[in-house]
Formats: C-alpha cells, sequence, structure tokens
C-alpha cells in the first residue's frame, strides 16, 4: 500500500473514532472516561502527524491529506451553520459533526475557559484548530527524528 494511501486512511480514522465514541456516550459512560478518550484521541492524533512525516514529501502536502476529513468537515458544517442557519441531516450531516466529537470535550473545555457563550460552530472550529495544531506537532516531531 502506498504511503499517500496510508495517510488517508489514517486521514479518515477520527470518522470511526467519532462513532465508537457516540457510541459509547449513548451507552451513558462516565464523564471522566469521555475525558480520558478525547485526550487520548488528541494522542494518537499527535501520533498519527508523527507516521506523516514519513509518508509526505512536504508540510502542505502532510497537512492538506492529514486533514482532509477535518478541512472537509469544518468547510460544511460551517457553510451549513452560518449561510444556511442550519445543519444537514441525515447520515452525512451526523458523520460531519461526529468528525469531531472525540475531540471536542477538550475543546470545549478550552473555550469555556476564555468565554461564557460558547456555540455549536465554535466547538466545531476550535477542535478542527485543536486537531491540526496536534497533527503539525506531530508531524514536527517525525521531521526532527529523521
Amino acid at each position: 500500500m502506498g504511503n499517500k494511501i496510508k495517510l488517508i486512511v489514517l486521514a479518515i480514522t477520527p470518522f470511526i473514532l467519532g462513532n465508537l465514541f457516540n457510541f459509547l456516550v449513548l451507552k451513558n459512560i462516565e464523564i471522566e472516561l469521555i475525558v480520558l478518550f478525547s485526550v487520548l484521541f488528541y494522542l494518537y492524533w499527535f501520533y498519527v502527524g508523527f507516521l506523516s512525516s514519513k509518508f509526505t514529501e512536504s508540510t502542505l502536502q502532510a497537512m492538506l491529506i492529514g486533514n482532509s476529513g477535518g478541512i472537509l468537515s469544518i468547510v460544511i458544517l460551517m457553510f451549513t451553520g452560518i449561510v444556511l442557519k442550519k445543519y444537514l441531516i441525515g447520515i452525512i450531516g451526523l458523520q460531519l459533526q461526529l468528525y469531531f466529537l472525540p475531540s471536542i470535550k477538550v475543546a470545549s473545555f478550552i473555550l469555556i475557559g476564555l468565554t461564557s457563550s460558547v456555540g455549536s460552530n465554535s466547538i466545531y472550529f476550535m477542535s478542527f484548530v485543536l486537531m491540526i495544531v496536534t497533527y503539525f506537532s506531530g508531524y514536527h516531531m517525525g521531521l526532527k527524528r529523521a
């Protein structure tokens, strides 16, 4: 399997993890486990960034391929939420939101610490930014190790 294909597969894992996380939340797991899962997700995403340093020729390529699911999700979520003033319904709308689900708990903690009013678009955007920063940090660490 080619390195770029491996990176694309890794790039879609937040969709899979988001569905798993959704299943666990619906089973009423303890809040501590939700926070732990979110923190573990960021460690995993750091590792994916680390691996991407071996799979791509440039930083831009690694960032675009590795975060393609997040980029697509955030663009559609922001367009539908801000411009259309409603979210997509059905499986597509659900999957777009589930992409960020594993990272939302940490993002919401940060946002609540910064402001008293937090909307869903703000949380999605903060999750996206944190995922990009985490991924890039892992990528940068991978370059240093090479």
